[in-house]
């Protein structure tokens, strides 16, 4: 089908076909013509075969005066919605002109022996009507807004108008042809606006002076009005492609002609709008796909002639349109800059100042586009070091540029930015003192706008690239800098705050709830501002402060101290302060007190790195502070510790600590605050979240002090007093922690004591007990066993304070609470013990009180959810309860008689029964049992018949217990058992008791190969003494 096809049109145009016009029955050329057409619209067939096809219907026509000429051009032309393709649409439009010509087409000639431009014949009257015909038909239907029709009647259009340039039938069209391909630049497709271009291009080059006039003055009109003419549209047009912006210039979109014509009235050269048409749209479709140039060449080189004398004016704007946002423009405009401009480096070189002006005009332009490609073009303009007279310039484009840069469109902004940003590198580098004069010139004129308009406004982008730019001057400038410091310093501090990273302060807030993480997050925060550029730039700055400066610039900094909310600007101030402290240490002595008052502020910031840094700027700023604002600091700090939340009380206790790093002498000066306040704070009931609180309290105590023993007893009276106001406090933390505190002192101080001391706080500690039971109450219990146990000697003198503490503890014991009676048991038994106290009986009706509880909670089989979750305090409770019933053994030996069978006998009873942890505080109990019962003291000779029944009891009843505890394989209670076991087979062999020492004797030789097995140190040391004591 292809070679059939290609051979008929061949055939078509080299003579006429021997056929019959049309008939029936027979081959035909009407025939041929219609089987040509279906191939043309058969949609199944390939691109190239309907190509084919419909340039064969326009060969038909050249070979001969075809008689099917018109019907083949009008069949065509109703095809025109058939297909958007543009490739047949070309090949359509050969065929039409082929159709046109006839037999005068270049195509009749003889290929071999007659080159196109010799092939002369003139147009016969049937092909000139028929080619007006045809223009009529397509100028009437070119306004229909079908996207298909549009593209090929404009390519058809074209195509007649190119290789019917010469013919006045054309010529008279000019005018129509003109308005149609106006019409067509509005189009969405970039063929058919670059086809139209072409064609416009084309009528004007081939039109008259007169005509050329009037057709410049018909486009002027149109395109600097606004005017266009309204193609008809229905509901289904698409006048936007997706992701596209219109063309249109009344929707402040501005089209590819638009743009150019607008360039021609600006040059006031109308009429070379046709030159800038031809070069801007000159379209790779052409010349790709069809190989023809359309004469690009030549009207460059006729436009460049002509336009050589409006160079100083077209270059500043041609040099400006390069840089149009939009790409198809910005590619257009670049495309006649280097057709009009050989030699781009010279021409900018040349008319720098033109362009420079230019843009600084348009800088401010009321159309966005116009601003933003200012912008891009300075940027370039700056790029190619030209030598520019920035000392005039300068500020007059930092002016602009800082009002862009707050411009309504995001783009235009980010536009101003770089650009700004660029022009800023350029005046640091002018400002070298290598510049000499003129770089000092420059300084002077662009530092005003940088400090009076850039460093304060209120767009943060200009404050930005304003402060970066002041930065670099610093380095570059120095001393000359030194009038503005005032006002340049609170600008660097402020903007530090604003220029934070956004991604770390957002991880900080995320991180609000996890301390630890929001710590580290802002500790790397304060590490950027304190690196930051800013920060950099006003360390420098400050080798050029004095006092005079300082005058004007500590009120502020104060005030930025108390009003800023932004965490760099807040850790930059402190580090600035600390930073002055250092170089200014004298000249800041008026300042400080109003400092220490913004800083202790500061200490409550709910940023704990901000209180941290607070109290490290305090620690600088006292080295400064007169007395009374030193005696009014610490004092503020001791009331804030015990009024204030843990988070206070760590900043306060990273103040002292700061204090002593830098200022140890002040410290030393308070120590009778600080030590005191210091002691207490680290006695805190340590917590996971106030962990870190106690270890710098503890750390700062160690540094302080000589140790701890020396450090209370050289500061024991403001110990307790503190001590003594705590125990009275409302607050139970504060008396819980003042308890730990006095368990502390009463450790180390031991029996050294003072007696008045002691007397105050065991008075405190006693009253502290009275009342209902709170949570924190059992450290008061803890202190005052461990005060009392301290103080044996004096309370065996004093029978009435005794007495007291003693009957104070036993109400205590009675409590509901099962931990804090527990705890008061404890603290009972152990003063009993340690005091030799016999108040044995007492304890023993409490034990069988608890336990007469606890077996009825054990009975019950039903119990509540809550009472099994005290499972494990109840464990602890009997741990207790056998415990303190060793502990309060009396060593009176009526009372031993009273119990002793009951006490034996009950541990007998429930030790097999019991967990290991009571098992090993029964065993604990029944070795002192065994080193206070009398009986075993007393030499078996001289005992009665009934003493020693009991005493025989007792030792067969340890030797049951003990030969059930040495088979339990576990270290502690062996470990106890058999220290029990040693302890009582001495006293055996002490009194003579050879009954129950050989009965001793036969239960460790039973058990002994079990025992040896065990390889613990503890247990084979306990097994070495035995076999030496019973000698086996």
């Amino acid at each position: 089908m292809d070679a059939a096809i290609q051979s008929i049109g061949i055939l078509g145009k080299t003579c006429g076909l021997p056929l019959p016009d049309e008939g029936e029955g027979e081959t035909n050329k009407k025939a041929i013509v219609e089987i040509l057409f279906s191939t043309l619209n058969n949609v199944k067939l390939n691109t190239k075969i309907k190509e084919k096809a419909a340039l064969s219907l326009g060969y038909l026509c050249v070979g001969e005066n075809f008689p099917h000429t018109s019907y083949i051009v009008n069949k065509i032309i109703a095809t025109v919605k058939e297909t958007k393709d543009i490739e047949i649409h070309l090949i359509m439009g050969e065929a039409l002109v082929c159709c046109v010509q006839g037999e005068a087409s270049p195509e009749k000639r003889d290929a071999w022996t007659t080159v196109p431009t010799e092939h002369k014949i003139s147009y016969s009257n049937t092909s000139t009507e028929l080619l007006i015909q045809t223009l009529n038909e397509l100028l009437r239907m070119y306004k229909d807004p079908h996207p298909n029709l549009r593209q090929a009647v404009c390519v058809w259009l074209l195509a007649l108008l190119k290789y019917n340039i010469e013919r006045e039938c054309i010529k008279e069209k000019f005018s129509s042809l003109h308005h149609a391909f106006m019409d067509f630049l509005s189009d969405d497709s970039d063929i058919v606006q670059d086809m139209a271009a072409k064609g416009l291009s084309l009528i004007h080059i081939n039109s008259s002076q007169q005509q050329k006039e009037l057709l410049v003055s018909s486009i002027l009109d149109q395109f600097t009005q606004g005017r266009k003419t309204v193609p008809q549209v229905t509901s289904d047009t698409k006048l936007f492609e997706e992701g596209q912006l219109g063309k249109s210039p009344t929707n402040g979109n501005l089209s590819t002609y638009r743009e150019i014509c607008s360039l021609a009235t600006e040059l006031q050269k109308p009429d070379l709008v046709y030159y800038f048409m031809h070069l801007a749209n000159h379209n790779a479709v052409w010349t790709s796909k069809k190989g023809a140039a359309f004469g690009f060449a030549a009207i460059a080189k006729v436009a460049n002639d002509e336009l050589n004398k409006y160079l100083p004016n077209i270059i500043p704007r041609l040099y400006r349109y390069q840089f149009d946002p939009t790409p198809k423009i910005q590619h257009s405009m670049s495309s006649i800059w280097r057709a009009i401009v050989p030699s781009t480096s010279k021409a900018v070189e040349q008319y720098h100042k033109e362009i420079l002006n230019d843009i600084t005009e348009n800088l401010t332009n009321h159309e966005w586009r116009v601003r933003i490609s200012c912008c891009n073009a300075l940027a370039d303009l700056l790029r190619i070091n030209v030598r520019l007279n920035l000392a005039k310039c300068a500020p007059e484009l930092l002016k602009k540029l800082f009002r862009v840069m707050d411009d309504i469109h995001e783009g235009t902004r980010l536009a101003a930015i770089n650009t700004t940003k660029a022009l800023s590198r350029v005046c640091v580098r002018y400002c070298d003192s290598s510049y000499g004069k003129e770089g000092e010139e420059v300084l002077q004129t662009i530092l005003p706008v940088l400090l009076d308009i850039g460093v304060v406004n209120v767009v943060s982008s200009v404050r930005t690239v304003s402060l970066q730019t002041v930065s670099q001057l610093v380095l570059r400038a120095g001393i000359l800098l030194k009038p503005s410091l005032v006002t340049l310093i609170p600008a660097l501090l402020s903007t530090i705050g604003e220029s934070e990273n956004p991604n770390l302060s957002y991880l900080s807030n995320v991180c609000g709830t996890m301390s630890e993480a929001r710590d580290a997050i802002d500790t790397i925060r304060a590490g950027a501002a304190k690196e930051h550029y800013a920060t950099e730039t006003m360390t420098k700055c400050i080798q050029y402060i004095d006092a005079e400066i300082l005058k004007e610039l500590m009120p502020k900094v104060i005030e930025l101290i108390k009003s800023s909310v932004g965490f760099g600007t807040k850790i930059t101030c402190l580090h600035f302060i600390v930073l002055l402290s250092t170089h200014f240490k004298q000249e800041l002595q008026p300042y400080s007190g109003k400092f220490l008052n913004a800083l202790m502020n500061g200490l409550l910031d709910r940023n704990s790195v901000v209180r941290k840094h607070n109290a490290v700027a305090i620690g600088h700023i006292v080295g400064s502070a007169k007395e009374s604002s030193l005696e009014k600091l610490f004092k503020t700090l001791n009331t804030w510790y015990m009024e204030r939340d843990d988070s206070t009380k760590l900043a306060i206790g990273q103040t002292f600590q700061a204090i002593n790093n830098y200022n140890q002498e002040v410290l030393k000066n308070y120590s009778n605050i600080v030590i005191p306040l210091t002691f207490f704070a680290m006695h805190a009931q340590k917590t996971q979240e106030n962990e870190s609180v106690i270890d710098l309290w503890t750390e700062l105590w160690n540094e302080i002090t000589p140790g701890t023993e020396a450090g209370i007893k050289q500061n024991i009276e403001p110990i307790t007093n503190i001590l003594r106001l705590s125990l009275e406090s409302s607050s139970w933390n504060t008396k819980a922690q003042a308890a730990n505190a006095v368990h502390t002192l009463a450790q180390k101080l031991g029996s050294d004591i003072e007696a008045v001391v002691r007397n105050t706080l065991l008075k405190v500690l006693t009253d502290g007990l009275r009342g209902r039971t709170w949570d924190g109450k059992d450290r008061l219990l803890n202190a005052l066993a461990t005060l009392a146990c301290n103080s044996k000697t004096a309370l065996k003198e004093n029978n009435e304070l005794s007495t007291d503490l003693i009957q104070i503890l036993h109400r205590e014991s009675k409590k509901e609470t099962l931990e804090y009676r527990r705890q008061a048991l404890r603290a009972f038994g152990t003063v009993l013990y340690e005091l030799n106290i016999d108040k044995f009986k007492e304890v023993y009706e409490i034990v069988q009180e608890i336990l007469s509880m606890l077996s009825r909670k054990d009975e019950d089989e039903s119990l509540a959810s809550e009472e099994r979750i005290k499972r494990d305090e109840i464990i602890k409770l009997y741990e207790t309860i056998y415990e303190i019933l060793g502990k309060a053994w009396p060593s009176s030996k009526d009372t031993q008689d009273k119990y002793c069978i009951e006490f034996i006998t009950h541990y007998d009873k429930m030790f097999p029964i019991q967990p290991t942890t009571i098992q090993i505080s029964m065993l604990s109990a029944l070795n002192l049992f065994v080193d206070k019962l009398v009986l075993l003291t007393i030499n078996i000779s001289e005992l009665s018949v009934e003493e020693r029944g009991t005493l025989n009891l007792i030792c067969d009843t340890f030797n049951k217990i003990l030969k059930h505890s040495i088979g339990i394989s576990y270290t502690r209670i062996r470990k106890e058992a058999l220290n029990i076991a040693l302890s009582l087979g001495r006293k055996l062999r002490f009194t003579n008791n050879n009954e129950q020492f050989d009965k001793m004797i036969l239960i460790i030789q039973k058990v002994l190969p079990e025992l040896l097995k065990d390889t613990e140190p503890e247990i084979r040391t306990r097994i070495i003494d035995i076999k030496e004591m019973l000698k086996i």
